[in-house]
């Protein structure tokens, strides 16, 4: 019975250290044999394609925006926007100002509505006096929208305009200006009571700072 319980002791022994320490040490000695991975690389930045238009070629566009074909004009002031050209805005608001076809000039609002900017929207607001309703109805629609000026008394010129169409659109515009307005005013009064509890709270902070000081230790 001494010589079984001897026995299994040992076989409990040896589980353990091969558990703990020969299996350990044969894992260390595996992992340190085997390369370190190497460290992850960055992505390869891509060269972009060359541009497809030269400066050559770009003159000549610009020379296309004066296009007796209405399409041929639109379509080079359309390249030239979307090649990122910097005077775009400006070929846009030619066509919306001085172009002879109403199509353009709509064409020409619609492009305008996503180009930021003051210069643009009081660009855009000439097109109020635009003898097409259509083009001043377009452009009431865009100017709507775009907070970067004021141009309530530049549509309300509109609520006595020839076109039924245009003078409710007028109106309307004028609402949702004045909506606009006064949200603004709320937001602005909810700032300043906000600001002023914060100062009042920094204000209390402060005098009861001096009373401890003067009442000293």
């Amino acid at each position: 019975m001494k010589w079984i319980s001897l026995a299994i002791g040992l076989t409990i022994l040896g589980y353990i250290a091969n558990t703990y320490f020969v299996k350990p040490a044969a894992v260390a000695v595996q992992a340190a044999s085997e390369p370190m991975p190497e460290p992850p690389k960055p992505p390869q930045v891509e060269e972009a394609p060359p541009p497809v238009l030269d400066e050559r070629a770009m003159e000549k566009i610009r020379l296309s925006t004066k296009d007796s074909t209405p399409m041929v004009r639109w379509e080079a002031v359309n390249l030239l926007v979307a090649s990122g050209h910097p005077e775009a805005d400006d070929f846009l608001l030619e066509i919306l100002q001085r172009d002879t076809e109403p199509d353009l000039r709509l064409k020409a609002v619609d492009a305008l509505r996503s180009r930021p900017g003051p210069k643009v929207t009081a660009g855009i607001m000439r097109g109020l006096k635009d003898s097409e309703a259509d083009v001043r109805l377009a452009v009431l629609g865009v100017l709507v929208q775009r907070e970067d000026t004021d141009s309530s008394r530049a549509v309300a010129e509109l609520v006595g305009d020839s076109d039924e169409r245009v003078r409710l659109a007028a109106i309307q515009a004028l609402n949702t200006l004045n909506e606009r307005r006064e949200a603004k005013k709320r937001e602005a009064a909810e700032r300043h009571k906000q600001a002023q509890a914060e100062y009042e709270e920094k204000a209390r902070q402060y005098i009861e700072s001096q009373k401890k000081i003067k009442r000293g230790p």
